[in-house]
């Protein structure tokens, strides 16, 4: 839990700023009949196998064969049906954004040593991994060896890799004029923890700082994590913390306010901070007001029913919350 979690962040974060250029291209992927009469929707056969300088589809690509799998969530011992189809799975990255998102990975060829796998290929495999919540050693074949996929999400981790690209994504939105800075919505939401999701590496941490990097706490709903959000005013992610799952929402704002510098091209100052900020009855105290008043920033909160009415309450910008609503929706699915 404390190692997926905030990845799977920065991974729906990573698309949800490559999604204008998914909306310009959409793929009408037809039914594929195989000889033996079953019609399998291209985009949701779970194994498929891309192989390159395929020129066509031939009828002895449509052979299916019968793999003996574990048992398992995915294949819950059904025979799977593995077609060797060049194209584009549900969920992969498409055509229009892999060249925006390729300059900013690691070269696949180092200076000494052999050539890395495709990094496409790979990245697809870890979002399959991010979107299903599958464990690595049910990752289909298509994606390459379990261990190739797994190394590189981790090393990519530590190195900050990620973190780097959702900064340049940002930036490059930013520069188009893609990043609303009028308002910006704060929310949390509670994510549920397995059981056995505690018990991750020290590094060298003590005893005080073990519960803040693993990010469980115990809830009413069990062992759970919250996650604290910052979106922008068109519903893309800004920047995200992790606390236990019974920390108040207001104990991570300072950190939603402080963190997720935008750099701007140039000489330009980077842009850190929105006009206004809205959120829910949660952040409705004086301390969290006080906070955006020293920050320069104009709160956008309903008071509560034993607390004084702000006289000059903002109802038509509330009511554009649901937009981050709508996003720990989809970063929940």
């Amino acid at each position: 839990m404390a190692t997926r979690v905030p990845e799977a962040v920065r991974q729906v974060g990573i698309r949800v700023w490559l999604a204008p250029a998914l909306r310009s291209e959409q793929l009408a992927a037809q039914p594929v009949r195989a000889p033996n009469g079953h019609v399998f929707p291209l985009g949701r056969v779970a194994d498929l196998s891309l192989q390159p300088g395929q020129a066509e589809i031939t009828r002895e690509d449509l052979q299916p064969m019968v793999a003996v799998t574990r048992p398992s969530l995915q294949t819950a011992d059904v025979p799977i049906l593995r077609l060797h189809i060049y194209g584009v799975r549900r969920g992969d990255l498409t055509d229009v954004q892999w060249p925006r998102l390729e300059p900013h990975l690691p070269p696949e060829k180092p200076w000494t040593g052999r050539s890395n796998a495709p990094h496409r290929r790979i990245l697809n495999g870890i979002l399959w991994v991010l979107r299903t919540g599958a464990p690595w050693h049910d990752l289909p074949r298509g994606y390459g060896p379990v261990g190739t996929v797994s190394s590189r999400f981790y090393r990519w981790r530590a190195c900050g890799v990620w973190d780097r690209i959702l900064s340049a994504l940002q930036a490059v939105a930013d520069a188009c004029g893609e990043v609303d800075w009028d308002l910006h919505f704060v929310d949390a939401t509670i994510i549920r923890a397995h059981q056995h999701a505690a018990g991750a590496r020290r590094d060298g941490a003590i005893r005080g700082e073990v519960p803040a990097r693993e990010a469980l706490g115990r809830s009413q709903g069990g062992f759970s994590t919250k996650l604290h959000l910052r979106a922008e005013g068109k519903g893309k992610p800004i920047v995200a913390v992790l606390t236990g799952g019974e920390r108040h929402e207001q104990m991570a704002l300072e950190a939603l306010l402080d963190q997720g510098t935008i750099r701007r091209p140039g000489r330009s100052r980077p842009r850190l901070r929105p006009r206004r900020a809205a959120g829910d009855k949660g952040y409705s105290s004086p301390t969290a007001r006080r906070r955006l008043r020293q920050r320069h920033i104009r709160a956008v909160i309903p008071s509560k029913s034993n607390q004084r009415r702000q006289p000059h309450f903002d109802r038509v910008a509330y009511r554009r919350r649901n937009l981050v609503e709508r996003l720990i929706n989809r970063l929940k699915q």
